[in-house]
């Protein structure tokens, strides 16, 4: 399934959008310009990418989650985030971020287990989560950690 209303990045919701378990397989591009007040649930999608602009700081006012899809990039716009909830990127098939992600800005809980990632970029650090950072490695081929993140 495809969203193919180029209007939607218009569109601003108050309260929650809810798209889990829609089989979507791609977005509009102008889907990164929607400003959603609360929650935007992406889960259990098909979607493999995301638009470039899917990172406006004001795109989600809560809770962003886009786990278990099968994303394998994300734009370089994604560290734009600020997130007053938690973002969820489980179950995905990211292989690495964007070295914008280092301005990323979760309130709450920050979830990057069970994806591909080999590595963390130098300025992982730099990212602000409030109260959980979460990586289960046991499916991550992650070898090794930034000087960064021990200085968090």
């Amino acid at each position: 399934m495809c969203i193919r209303d180029r209007s939607l990045g218009a569109m601003e919701i108050e309260g929650s959008l809810l798209l889990t378990e829609n089989e979507l397989v791609t977005l509009p591009e102008s889907f990164g310009k929607i400003r959603v007040t609360k929650n935007l649930l992406l889960d259990k999608n098909r979607l493999s990418a995301l638009p470039p602009d899917f990172g406006s700081p004001d795109l989600v006012g809560g809770t962003l989650d886009l786990s278990q899809n099968r994303i394998t990039t994300l734009p370089s716009s994604f560290g734009l985030l600020r997130l007053q909830g938690s973002l969820d990127l489980s179950q995905n098939q990211i292989e690495s971020l964007p070295e914008s992600f280092a301005n990323l800005q979760v309130a709450l809980t920050l979830d990057l287990s069970q994806n591909l990632l080999a590595g963390l970029p130098d300025c992982f650090g730099a990212v602000r989560v409030g109260l959980h950072l979460k990586m289960e490695c046991a499916f991550d081929q992650l070898t090794s950690v930034p000087e960064s993140l021990t200085q968090v």
